[in-house]
């Protein structure tokens, strides 16, 4: 009965945060929307931070099994990395409001174990394809840990933008082609051998005025 409430008032966050949105996500809301009493939502998740964190951990374990899906679908190397970086952007632009919400830690409980696992497993698809690419492509200890961040901040980066609609300016109505070409470059980029760009060209000294003087 618990678990079986439980799952209930979780669709009902979900139904109540894309229809009337985060200001009028309440407890009480909550539970109407579920058909419960207006108390239960409280008895179970204490107070609306643990209900938005028990949702939102719902959330990264619904990322981790797209990527996870992702990754199986292709062979090891650069393409298992830019599919679940594909995956994750998918995954955020079919559930915005939940994407969005995941990341909120002014809002969310992110101390409690439940949080902290289901992160970890969210994850977990993408560090493995990343950890696959960076070894065939041999990269160093600290280079590593520039292609981990840069692989986070490219692809929530790429989310954000299409959610916000600024993919789709300049006559684009399908950002999935960029998607997929940056995605690509990307990860053909760290499984090529390193993040370090090319040496820049030494600045050359300014030409002087033809009488020697400004």
């Amino acid at each position: 009965m618990a678990a079986g409430s439980r799952e209930r008032l979780l669709c009902a966050v979900g139904a109540v945060l894309r229809r009337d949105g985060l200001s009028k996500l309440s407890l009480r809301a909550v539970g109407r929307e579920a058909g419960v009493s207006h108390a239960l939502p409280g008895v179970i998740f204490g107070d609306k931070a643990g209900m938005l964190t028990a949702w939102a951990a719902e959330g990264f374990w619904a990322l981790g099994a797209a990527m996870e899906r992702a990754l199986q679908d292709e062979a090891a190397g650069p393409e298992q990395l830019a599919a679940t970086g594909r995956a994750y952007v998918r995954f955020a632009v079919e559930d915005p409001e939940r994407f969005r919400l995941m990341f909120r830690q002014d809002l969310l409980r992110t101390d409690r174990p439940e949080y902290r696992a289901a992160v970890e497993a969210g994850f977990a698809p993408l560090k493995a394809a990343l950890s696959q690419c960076v070894d065939d492509g041999g990269l160093g200890a600290d280079e590593r840990v520039v292609a981990g961040a840069s692989a986070w901040a490219m692809v929530h980066g790429l989310a954000q933008l299409w959610i916000d609609g600024h993919l789709l300016t300049r006559g684009r109505r399908d950002p999935e082609p960029l998607i997929l070409s940056a995605t690509r470059a990307f990860a053909w980029r760290v499984c090529g051998g390193g993040l370090s760009p090319p040496p820049r060209p030494a600045p050359q000294p300014a030409a002087l005025p033809e009488n020697g003087v400004e």
